[in-house]
């Protein structure tokens, strides 16, 4: 059975009063679309395009780990050892991405019943409710228009002045949508020519489900609000914009437009086609002409998307398509592997696309016999803990704990206790990386560690840069930086270095009554004893 978060109500009384109040649009255009024109919501069923929900992306991710599935419904795979293993525990051993794992404990093709999706249905929603309350904090997705704190939510009231609607999909018996599994937003586009407008789905389906639900509402849009032939359909400027869609074109237009001879060469013609919403019929003609990256088109089939990532990867031509948001975790794996990408292409996939992950970014370290070459990348924030301990250890063991290589491992974001215990168990004497280092949160013995790695003039150096940000120093460390301060000459950098010591939250009277023993200047003491006495 599908899981979801319990809601009571889309949005709060408060809120609802809030939002009638709101300027409302004229949504006479969606009548046909509802049962009277009086009415707000339609109910559909929900349509299998006989896919095989996310079964590619499980079978991709565990196959490395030497995991078939036998069931993929049932949710049974088998070890390498020929044991069987429940799919959902096999992936949180293997340490699947979180998305990954949400994807399967909520694919409706696995858990839904015989009749695929008997359990299921779509509601199509024009309610000021329901499109303010479409990203409501008790939905079981994260949105940048949440009522309440999303950084987007000032769209809202131009959503419903605009023509949005929303679609839902929910469980059979929830009639009063409390309990919506997924949404998808409907924009409204208008051919300023002749008045006529439509609804198109944004690309991007928030909460838990398969192509499915997608597949349902572009099927019944299509063939209830038909585009023009020669219609050009604009979304609404106010409206807020999450695919970048910003057209739609008449059939016509489209095939006149991808049809010329010239098409493949022509930029604002490419672009006119891209920027549009599009059929698998169009999309085809536009990759049969050699333009591959129309497989990446937010209204690309599956199939149409696994093509262009095979053209891709044997032709090498990224196209600056690295972030797409079609793009899946097999995707990335094969176009890592490609021997054609070259390697910018390939950093600027594991840097910009979100969907990758901790083994993509071995995958590609792991491409390289000499990891001295993309020692850059051991900064990525994709990394996973157990592959920094991995990273860490070939540093020491094939590397002799090269600088450079600790160095842009100490900026990594994510380094833990443990990985910062065996960095600093080969005994680095690089000041830089222990600059880096102490920038982080540090235990007490780190620090010692450190201190005793250091020479007392590097270490008060190291130390005083890092003071201002971090907890790190505790109050005999700061002792020791004054002693060594004390022996230099007192210019302007001395002092400099003192007055931002001062400011550590460890700065006791102690260290202000030992300044004034060590006749630093009048000025320091009494920033001390001022610190001291606040």
């Amino acid at each position: 059975m599908i899981t979801f978060s319990s809601l009571q109500e889309i949005l709060r009384p408060e809120q609802k009063k809030e939002v009638d109040t709101w300027e409302k649009g004229d949504n006479s255009f969606s009548n046909h679309l509802f049962d009277h024109p009086d009415h707000t919501e339609k109910t559909i069923p929900l349509e299998h395009p006989g896919n095989e929900g996310y079964r590619h992306e499980v079978e991709s991710h565990l196959e490395p780990h030497g995991i078939k599935i036998k069931d993929y419904k049932s949710g049974i795979g088998e070890d390498k050892h020929g044991r069987e293993i429940k799919l959902g525990k096999a992936l949180v051993k293997t340490k699947a991405p979180d998305e990954l794992k949400n994807k399967f404990d909520n694919d409706e093709v696995r858990s839904s019943k015989e009749s695929h999706g008997d359990d299921l249905r779509v509601t199509i929603s024009r309610h000021p409710h329901h499109v303010a309350g479409m990203t409501s904090e008790g939905h079981c997705w994260d949105s940048c228009m949440d009522y309440d704190t999303g950084s987007n939510k000032h769209y809202l009231p131009d959503e419903v002045k605009h023509g949005t609607h929303v679609a839902y999909l929910h469980h059979k018996d929830d009639h009063e949508l409390e309990h919506p599994l997924a949404r998808i937003a409907l924009k409204k586009f208008t051919d300023p020519m002749s008045g006529h407008a439509i609804l198109r789905q944004e690309s991007k389906t928030y909460g838990p489900s398969s192509d499915s639900f997608a597949h349902t509402v572009h099927k019944f849009l299509h063939n209830k609000m038909p585009a023009r032939d020669s219609g050009i359909y604009e979304k609404n400027e106010h409206v807020y914009d999450d695919d970048r869609i910003k057209q739609v074109l008449g059939s016509g237009i489209l095939h006149h437009k991808i049809d010329d001879k010239n098409f493949e060469h022509d930029v604002d013609a490419r672009h006119d086609v891209y920027q549009s919403r599009l059929t698998p019929e169009h999309i085809d003609k536009a990759m049969n002409k050699g333009l591959h990256s129309f497989g990446l088109h937010p209204d690309a089939t599956k199939k149409q998307t696994d093509r262009a990532v095979d053209e891709i990867a044997s032709t090498g031509n990224l196209a600056g398509m690295g972030h797409n948001r079609k793009l899946n975790s097999t995707h990335i794996h094969k176009l890592i592997d490609s021997p054609k990408l070259s390697p910018f292409d390939k950093e600027s996939l594991l840097h910009q696309n979100q969907k990758t992950n901790s083994d993509h970014v071995m995958k590609y370290i792991n491409q390289h016999p000499n990891v001295s070459n993309v020692a850059h990348m051991f900064r990525s924030d994709k990394l996973s803990a157990p592959h920094i301990h991995k990273l860490i250890d070939r540093i020491h063991d094939e590397h002799y704990g090269d600088p450079e290589m600790l160095r842009h491992m100490a900026t990594n974001p994510n380094l833990n206790h443990d990985h910062l215990d065996k960095i600093l168990s080969g005994h680095p004497y690089d000041k830089n990386i222990h600059r880096q280092l102490m920038y982080r949160d540090l235990l007490p013995h780190h620090v010692d560690h450190i201190k005793r790695l250091l020479h007392p003039k590097d270490f008060h150096d190291v130390a005083i840069h890092a003071s201002d940000t971090t907890g790190n120093l505790k109050e005999n460390h700061i002792h020791s930086i004054i002693d060594e301060l004390s022996k230099d000459s007192r210019g302007t950098r001395t002092e400099a270095h003192i007055s931002n010591l001062i400011k550590h939250k460890h700065f006791n009277a102690d260290h202000a009554k030992k300044l004034e023993d060590k006749q630093f200047s009048r000025q320091l003491v009494k920033e001390a004893n001022a610190k001291v006495s606040a």
